[in-house]
């Protein structure tokens, strides 16, 4: 039973004491001290660093239960650089290709939904991945969704992070945001997918990462879903092809915003940060 059934039953049996103690529950975890010391949230995913007051700090490309969202035209390498962010946050960051990008784990699981592709293709870039830690992890846990139903993709996420997992949930990642709602323009819908997705980041204390196509001709995230998105997330982070290469920004942060860096596809079919250039844009 939810909290909302919980109360919904509580009022209509006139059970003055349950809803009673549900309250007060709920006004002992929602509560926060303002005279309390106010902590920097621990950071999951880290682009260098910077200093306040003296202090040096790992600056966050995500942190620990909160959500971001990637927004990218069509072909715009999103997926390699979604494919990025997981295996920095599964190695640490210490290759050659990660740049200034860190990952703090604290070996915990990943969950990575992709949405669109096959499974030869979803494979591939689940490969790619894993192949790019210095060693695979078996907590890199990888599924495609394409064959369910938008309300069953929501299901079965929700199934393996909460009820599947027998290990710490670390990150969970949704390669195409828009494919768990009927239509991305039904703000109740829209409004509804977004509060579970935070709430799914609060409860298992993980970073949600959110991917979501942007519209043609337009700096916007596709539909209400996207604009829903881009209020809610701790970070949109836009990814622009920029010829050859990936121009990677902090469109909108609420943290300190990371800098601005390229990506390119290498030799061998991986992404990677290129030092010292500047996009042309």
């Amino acid at each position: 039973m939810t909290i909302k059934e919980a109360i919904d039953n509580a009022v209509q049996n006139g059970d003055s004491y349950a809803l009673q103690v549900i309250l007060d529950s709920w006004e002992r975890d929602l509560y926060v001290d303002p005279n309390g010391s106010v902590e920097h949230p621990p950071v999951a995913i880290s682009f260098g660093s910077h200093t306040i007051n003296g202090v040096e700090y790992p600056t966050p490309i995500a942190t620990y239960g909160n959500l971001i969202v990637i927004q990218a035209p069509p072909k715009s390498m999103k997926t390699f650089f979604t494919s990025l962010l997981i295996s920095a946050f599964l190695e640490g960051g210490t290759s050659r290709g990660f740049g200034n990008m860190k990952g703090h784990s604290n070996n915990k699981d990943v969950y990575h939904f992709d949405t669109e592709q096959s499974k030869f293709h979803a494979q591939r870039v689940f490969s790619r991945t894993n192949k790019m830690a210095k060693e695979p992890s078996t907590g890199y846990n990888t599924y495609a969704l394409r064959a369910l139903d938008h309300a069953e993709r929501k299901h079965f996420i929700e199934y393996c992070l909460f009820d599947k997992s027998n290990r710490e949930v670390g990150m969970f990642v949704i390669d195409g945001i828009a494919d768990l709602v009927a239509d991305v323009n039904n703000i109740e819908e829209s409004n509804k997918l977004v509060q579970d997705v935070m709430k799914w980041t609060q409860q298992l204390n993980c970073v949600g990462i959110c991917v979501i196509h942007q519209n043609y001709g337009s700096d916007k995230p596709t539909g209400h879903l996207g604009s829903a998105l881009q209020k809610k997330a701790e970070s949109m982070i836009k990814v622009d092809r920029d010829g050859m290469m990936a121009r990677i920004s902090a469109k909108d942060t609420r943290n300190y915003p990371f800098e601005e860096f390229m990506m390119k596809i290498n030799g061998y079919g991986y992404p990677e940060i290129v030092p010292n250039v500047m996009s042309r844009v």
